[in-house]
């Protein structure tokens, strides 16, 4: 099989570029080794940048009513009681299960034309002559692939960026890598129409209500992890967390707590001749900011911008705009950084979460950081992606 562009991973990152590509006419095949809908370890919050890019897609009124639900705001509270409830001034934020969102994407880009390979297993990627040669196995079947163009999409843990020669990482040396614990949690008390961020010494804790359940989620460092397994890392660290543990004392956890890291911030080489990644696997930045998934979006759609750009003038090498944007970046990862340390200081904590919630200007500029509302891909909705498929919107 031979396509202009080859998609590796189907997150949102992969699957939101495979989307805008088709849509803009552009021959492109997205693999996977997942069958779609698969369970995915994540906070399931999207901030207003994540939900604005996503109303640029078409997609947002469609994860309404695949249980999508509306967050007017985000509520801090500090491991003293002390809390502060912000408003998003413009696009709310959204909070749906990460199966349901990504087998929207996965299903949106098939109708626009991409072509879908679930369960396929990527083995080796090779650069042969003026493009890729893909060797995957599909139920114990080999399958070759080749593209003029590849994008690695397969997250922070997957293989494309050493494939690609993009392995290179630049982390901060001072940050500790991190694991998060979480899982569905029944009647929570009061989870309502906010996100939570519950603040601790050394961890952090998110809550995203959802349609008859909440995710909890927690990041810790893995030295807790590690000397005391996950459920009794995630507990104890639940009773260092007073606007939160009282909530839990008769919530019921119906499957298991699970487990992903390390999680360590990092970035790499956005791009090579002929080459791009995109979301994780291009960098990654504090689970606390939320930023995951909305950089997912707008790294995939930056991403094919430049590459149906330099499909159209003839010039596959060249993704360099791609490149510059990416690497643009940096001050999100400096701002994530800045968060996480005052997050997690107790005496600045203390003093911060407080004054959010009397000073307008002070939140939203701190939002700005951490939920996408400011600057060029702001919480607008924004132009729409072009929209050339009449397959119609992606039902539930």
């Amino acid at each position: 099989m031979i396509a202009d562009v080859l998609v590796i991973g189907a997150g949102p990152a992969g699957s939101a570029t495979a989307l805008d590509l088709a849509r803009r006419g552009v021959g492109v095949v997205l693999v996977d080794r997942a069958r779609f809908p698969r369970p995915k370890p994540c906070g399931d919050y999207l901030n207003p940048r994540a939900a604005a890019a996503l109303q640029r897609l078409g997609l947002h009124d469609t994860l309404r009513t695949c249980g999508g639900r509306v967050l007017r705001g985000l509520h801090i509270v500090t491991p003293k009681g002390r809390s502060a409830e912000v408003s998003f001034p413009g696009t709310p934020g959204m909070a749906i299960e990460r199966a349901h969102l990504d087998a929207l994407l996965v299903r949106a880009a098939a109708g626009a034309g991409a072509i879908l390979l679930e369960e396929h297993v990527v083995g080796a990627v090779e650069r042969e002559g003026s493009g890729w040669t893909v060797r995957a196995a599909w139920r114990g079947r080999g399958v070759t692939l080749r593209a003029d163009i590849l994008v690695g999409a397969d997250g922070f843990h997957g293989r494309c960026a050493h494939w690609l020669g993009l392995a290179g990482r630049s982390a901060p040396t001072h940050v500790s890598p991190r694991f998060s614990i979480g899982g569905y949690f029944e009647g929570v008390d009061g989870a309502g129409d906010l996100e939570e961020m519950h603040l601790g010494d050394g961890v952090y804790c998110g809550v995203s209500p959802l349609d008859g359940a909440a995710n909890i989620t927690m990041a810790l460092p893995a030295a807790a992890l590690r000397a005391q397994g996950p459920d009794r890392a995630f507990w104890t660290g639940v009773r260092r967390l007073p606007g939160l543990a009282p909530r839990l004392e008769r919530a019921r956890v119906p499957g298991a707590l699970r487990a992903t890291g390390p999680l360590r911030p990092y970035r790499r080489m956005p791009a090579a001749p002929r080459a791009a990644l995109v979301g994780d696997a291009a960098g990654f930045l504090e689970p606390l900011t939320g930023q995951g998934v909305s950089l997912a979006l707008l790294s995939a759609a930056r991403a094919a911008e430049a590459i149906a750009a330099s499909l159209g003038r003839g010039t596959p090498d060249d993704l360099s705009a791609y490149a510059r944007w990416r690497i643009s970046l940096a001050a999100a990862h400096a701002g994530a950084s800045a968060v996480r340390a005052l997050a997690l200081h107790g005496a600045a904590r203390g003093i911060l979460v407080p004054m959010l919630g009397g000073s307008r200007p002070l939140a939203t500029a701190l939002l700005g950081l951490i939920g996408g509302i400011d600057g060029e891909d702001s919480g607008k909705p924004g132009p729409r992606v072009p929209h050339t498929s009449h397959a119609g919107a992606p039902r539930c």
